[in-house]
C-alpha cells in the first residue's frame, strides 16, 4: 500500500521531491518505490527531459486508478472505524517521541475517520493489554505472547557534526578519546570495535535513552542510540554517524495486534515507515 501510494504520488506530481515531502518519506524511498514497480511490471514510468520529469500517459492513467482505489480503500475503512471506539495505540516511549511522533500527522491525514488514542509504554510491558496496537521492546524469550518480530534493536554510535569534527574521525580508528561517551551500551560496542584506547568510566551516565538523544543534540559528547529513534535526526543532518560498527544486545520490537477492525491498517502503516 504504501508502495502504491509513493509511486502514485510520483507521477502526479512528477517529482520524487514533492511526492516526498507530501507523504513525509524521503526523496529515496520513493525513488525505489518507483525503481522496483517498474523492475515488477517490466514498464518505464517516466521520460527524462531538459525540464525534468514527465510521467508516460500509461503512468498517468495507472495512477489515476491507482488514486481511486486509495480513495475507496480509505473510505471502507473509514466505514469500519466510525462505528467503533478508538484505536488505541500503545508504543515504547522513546520510539514514540522520536520516531512515530514525526510521521504521525501522516497516517490522521490519509485516514481521517480513525479515532486514534497514543500512549507511551514502560519496558515491562504495563497498559499492553489495552492496546490494539502496541510496539515493545524485548528480548525473543521475553516478547510477549502473540508478538510479530518488527524490527532488531540495532545501536548506532552518532554525534553532533561539530563534536565530529573534534573527534576526527571514526571511534575505532582512534588511537585516544578526547569526548565523553554517553549511553550505557558503550563495553558492547568498544568489545566488538577492539580498540585502541582504554574504555575508562564516564562522569556522566544516562539511562534514559530520550535523555541520550537530548545530551548528544547540545553536543555533550557521543551517544550509543538505537537507530530509529535518531532517524530523523541523522536524516536532517543535525546527527551523524561516527563509527561504522552497529551493535546489538539482544533486543527487538515487538508488534501486538488485537481484533480492533483498523489495528492492521495502522501495524502496516508503522511496517512502511522501516522503509522511509
Amino acid at each position: 500500500m504504501a508502495a502504491l501510494r509513493a509511486v502514485e504520488a510520483a507521477v502526479r506530481l512528477e517529482s520524487f521531491t514533492a511526492a516526498a515531502r507530501e507523504l513525509n518519506l524521503t526523496q529515496s524511498a520513493i525513488s525505489q518505490a518507483v525503481r522496483q514497480f517498474e523492475a515488477r511490471a517490466g514498464v518505464t514510468l517516466f521520460r527524462r527531459t531538459a525540464t525534468g520529469l514527465r510521467a508516460t500517459a500509461e503512468a498517468r492513467a495507472y495512477a489515476e486508478s491507482v488514486a481511486r482505489a486509495l480513495v475507496m480503500i480509505r473510505d471502507a475503512g473509514s466505514v469500519l472505524a466510525s462505528s467503533e471506539r478508538p484505536l488505541v495505540v500503545g508504543i515504547v516511549r522513546s520510539l514514540l517521541h522520536y520516531w512515530l511522533m514525526p510521521h504521525l500527522a501522516a497516517f490522521l491525514d490519509q485516514h481521517l475517520r480513525i479515532a486514534t488514542s497514543v500512549i507511551g509504554l514502560g519496558r515491562d510491558f504495563d497498559g499492553v493489554d489495552a492496546c490494539d496496537v502496541a510496539l515493545v521492546i524485548a528480548s525473543e524469550g521475553d516478547a510477549p505472547a502473540g508478538a510479530s518480530w518488527f524490527s532488531d534493536e540495532e545501536l548506532v554510535a552518532v554525534a553532533r557534526p561539530d563534536v565530529a569534527t573534534k573527534i576526527g574521525g571514526n571511534l575505532e580508528k582512534l588511537q585516544d578519546l578526547t569526548v565523553p561517551l554517553l549511553g550505557t551500551a558503550w563495553p558492547i560496542w568498544h568489545r566488538v570495535a577492539g580498540c585502541a584506547w582504554p574504555l575508562t568510566h564516564q562522569p556522566v551516565q544516562f539511562r534514559e535513552t530520550s535523555a541520550i538523544l537530548n545530551a548528544v543534540e547540545a553536543g555533550q559528547g557521543v551517544g550509543l542510540l538505537p537507530r530509529l529513534v535518531c532517524a530523523k535526526s541523522l536524516s536532517a543532518g543535525e546527527l551523524i554517524e561516527v563509527s561504522h560498527i552497529p551493535v546489538h544486545r539482544g533486543r527487538s520490537y515487538w508488534l501486538l495486534l488485537s481484533d480492533h477492525p483498523t489495528s492492521a491498517v495502522f501495524g502496516e502503516w508503522m511496517r512502511s515507515l522501516l522503509d522511509s
